[in-house]
């Protein structure tokens, strides 16, 4: 059967979106496409239908937006002044330059640019499941419905083909006395 379904949700400032449609096929294969480092709960996605499903083409797809952040840069003052005593305690050999302040500063840990809106990895990776669970559930109700107004056509065709075959049989030209 044919479907779509869609899941969408917020976790913390990332607004996040699972897609899926689905086409007859005789077997059963599933296309996905999630952002970079999201394969993992692409798999788990993926699993899910293969666990709920047994035909057709799916094409999963999961859409992140995160808004635009200003990073916020914090100094490690206390270790910038450590390195800073400890560069005025050891004799600087002729022909080197002393320590500079950028030199100093681009040292690890000394800079450090914080994400103001980061996202709980464990709550993402927990939304996320849950979306696709909501997701699959959606997408066996639109299958199910498809198939349920199919089957009105189909029932209301082979009704007509009995009042049509029925017709046939009480038209007068078929009996030989007429």
């Amino acid at each position: 059967m044919t479907g779509f379904a869609r899941a969408a949700g917020t976790t913390g400032p990332v607004q996040w979106a699972w897609e899926v449609r689905s086409v007859n096929g005789r077997g059963f294969d599933v296309r996905l496409r999630v952002p970079n480092g999201y394969d993992a709960v692409g798999e788990v996605a993926r699993t899910a239908l293969q666990k709920t499903l047994a035909r057709g083409q799916c094409q999963l797809s999961l859409n992140l937006t995160k808004p635009e952040s200003k990073a916020r840069v914090r100094i490690d003052e206390a270790l910038l002044a450590r390195l800073a005593e400890a560069v005025a305690r050891v004799p600087v050999p002729e022909g080197i330059a002393p320590a500079t302040m950028d030199g100093l500063l681009s040292i690890r840990g000394v800079v450090e640019a914080e994400d103001e809106a980061a996202t709980e990895p464990d709550a993402l990776a927990r939304d996320l499941a849950e979306g696709v669970v909501r997701l699959v559930a959606d997408l066996v109700e639109a299958r199910r419905a498809e198939g349920r107004a199919l089957a009105e056509i189909v029932a209301a065709q082979v009704a007509r083909m009995g009042v049509l075959t029925q017709a046939a049989e009480d038209c007068p030209a078929r009996r030989p006395e007429a």
